[in-house]
């Protein structure tokens, strides 16, 4: 024997749909998203800025600190964000191969 029948089942359902599309509206559950977007878009600017300066200490024999001001002179000169300059880095590496 079930605990529920199916039409407690049915009413669960549908409650829980209902539950979710407030949830989803909700400001909080807004704002929540907002921030995790934000953390994902920091850690994928991270990972190029990574990658750049790592392109960069190869290509030029130089140490992490020395890309990294070639980086932020690069931004400087190009008046660009070091994202920026990051994804051309990387863009002519796969371009050149």
């Amino acid at each position: 024997m079930r605990p529920f029948d199916e039409t407690a089942e049915t009413i669960a359902v549908v409650l829980a749909a209902q539950v979710a599309i407030a949830v989803s509206r909700s400001p909080e559950f807004g704002a929540a998203r907002d921030v995790v977007e934000h953390a994902q878009r920091d850690l994928d600017d991270d990972a190029q800025i990574g990658i750049a300066t790592g392109l960069l200490m190869v290509n030029e024999a130089c140490t992490t600190e020395q890309a990294e001001r070639l980086l932020h002179s690069a931004a400087t000169q190009d008046q660009k964000t070091i994202v920026e300059i990051a994804t051309r880095i990387i863009d002519q590496h796969h371009h050149s191969r």
